[in-house]
């Protein structure tokens, strides 16, 4: 069955069932031979405006259906699924993670691309003090353009950290990257210059090829539409060498 793999966030509190928009995995090149699997490069946020409409209905339905079902069983947070999207727009659910993942930060620092406002708020109220209403509201994908990306930068061997960058924002532009502030809820979705840097190494740390070093918060796209990492993409790759 022809088709793409995507991923998608359901957020359920006391109130209220929110979808997010779509979002590719991404992964690096596996020219390595001895990699038994394909090394995870992040994620790509996919606009509202680029998925076709027959789509979002079946979506909207089928995790719609889904969001009602957890929060009548008491659940509350964020579900991610992985799913098959058919050329034909048929949805097929593959697996469900209860959990925070790669996606979340995004979501936390801009509610918009899961289509909803006050997400740090009503996560914290819905899981410390649970409650229930008799009936939801219509479960609606978000209608967000937010493109922005998560880039995981891997240790290309076996090694210490001879060199670190400060966390924080970061503007990638004309003038080439340069540190803006170390507070991170100072970045705005609406500057597409701008990037969220995090990692936990320190000088002397021993790390091994292709764990995580550093990982990248982008409000523009790092990968290309097959799920390769673009220009941009390489470039923060090279300058946050923490080898």
């Amino acid at each position: 069955m022809k088709g793409e793999v995507f991923g998608i966030s359901l957020f359920i509190a006391n109130t209220q069932c929110a979808v997010s928009l779509l979002r590719r995995q991404c992964f690096w090149n596996n020219e390595d031979e001895s990699r038994e699997q394909r090394l995870f490069a992040g994620i790509s946020w996919v606009p509202h405006s680029t998925v076709p409409r027959e789509a979002v209905r079946n979506i909207e339905q089928v995790f719609g259906s889904l969001a009602s079902l957890l929060y009548e069983c008491d659940f509350r947070g964020f579900a991610n699924f992985d799913f098959i999207l058919t050329d034909t727009g048929e949805v097929l659910v593959i697996e469900c993670n209860p959990r925070l993942s790669s996606a979340t930060p995004q979501i936390f620092a801009f509610p918009d691309v899961l289509g909803t406002t006050n997400v740090s708020k009503d996560f914290l109220t819905a899981t410390l003090h649970p409650a229930q209403l008799r009936s939801l509201p219509e479960v609606q994908m978000s209608r967000s353009e937010y493109s922005g990306s998560l880039l995981d930068i891997p240790a290309s061997g076996n090694g210490a950290v001879r060199k670190i960058f400060p966390n924080g924002i970061y503007r990638c532009g004309s003038d080439g990257i340069v540190f803006v502030d170390a507070d991170v809820r100072r970045i705005s979705m609406h500057d597409p210059d701008l990037c969220i840097v995090y990692s936990e190494a320190q000088i002397g740390d021993r790390f091994q090829r292709d764990e995580t070093i550093v990982s990248v918060l982008s409000n523009v796209p790092l990968f290309e539409p097959d799920g390769t990492v673009n220009k941009q993409g390489f470039e923060l790759v090279e300058y946050f060498q923490y080898e």
